[in-house]
């Protein structure tokens, strides 16, 4: 038998909302749930429209459940805390993947009009 658990926040405050702002059950599952839709991003593609970011976040949720046991009912908030770190991954993403790319088809990083040219 699965039963259904709803986030007990603890701490309300103004401003963006945290995962630490609840109870250790959800803090557990909203951890997991982040890190699976990380690694979605990174995988399948770091720039997901509204449906693929809604099926990546179904997906992780999904992993998240199955992974610790907790059926935790989704809401807004929650799904907000995972999907609002989209842009820090990219960013993550981003940083690693310039010196690769520049490695592999011979750019140079300069802001040269010639260097830019030759790229």
């Amino acid at each position: 038998m699965v039963m259904t658990v709803k986030a007990q926040k603890l701490t309300e405050h103004k401003g963006r909302p945290r995962a630490r702002d609840y109870d250790d059950v959800t803090q557990e599952f909203i951890n997991m749930a982040i890190g699976d839709y990380h690694a979605h991003l990174c995988a399948e593609g770091p720039m997901p429209d509204h449906a693929q970011e809604t099926t990546l976040l179904n997906m992780s949720w999904a992993k998240a459940f199955q992974t610790t046991g907790v059926n935790l009912v989704q809401t807004a908030q929650l799904t907000k805390l995972i999907t609002n770190c989209g842009s820090q991954v990219r960013g993550k993403l981003k940083a690693k993947l310039c010196p690769l790319v520049e490695v592999m088809f011979g750019f140079q990083s300069s802001q040269t009009k010639t260097v830019i040219k030759k790229n």
